[in-house]
């Protein structure tokens, strides 16, 4: 880690979407503190290299089970630095995220989505909008 380097991966919730084919009496609810999910010391090392000076914004959605817990993960990063810091904020978000899952009008757990964002820079970026 460089020395006096600020560090962020900030994640900030958009919205929860309900799922494609259903009419959802409540979208999935996050459990805790989303915020939490994604972290860039949770990083490798080569990829935190690449981002200095950088910044991503990652837009995301996790298919959420009937259990609360993900399923599935998609991401917006276009370009190599940007898939590769999507496809981690996927694998953290799929590991630690857990939901109240969404509910149909009768209040039976179903599946659902939602969607969120993670910016990811190191250094100096960190600073800019």
């Amino acid at each position: 880690m460089k020395s006096g380097a600020i560090l962020m991966a900030g994640m900030l919730a958009l919205m929860a979407t309900p799922g494609a084919a259903q009419s959802l009496a409540q979208a999935p609810v996050p459990k805790g503190i989303p915020n939490t999910w994604i972290d860039i010391m949770g990083a490798p090392q080569e990829m935190q290299d690449r981002l200095i000076g950088q910044r991503r914004d990652i837009r995301f959605t996790l298919a959420v089970g009937a259990t609360g817990r993900p399923t599935g993960c998609t991401h917006n990063g276009s370009d190599a630095l940007g898939r590769d810091v999507g496809a981690l904020t996927c694998e953290q978000a799929m590991r630690r995220a857990r939901f109240t899952p969404a509910a149909d009008a009768a209040g039976n757990p179903v599946a659902g989505q939602w969607s969120g964002r993670a910016v990811w820079c190191y250094g100096d970026s960190c600073l800019h909008r």
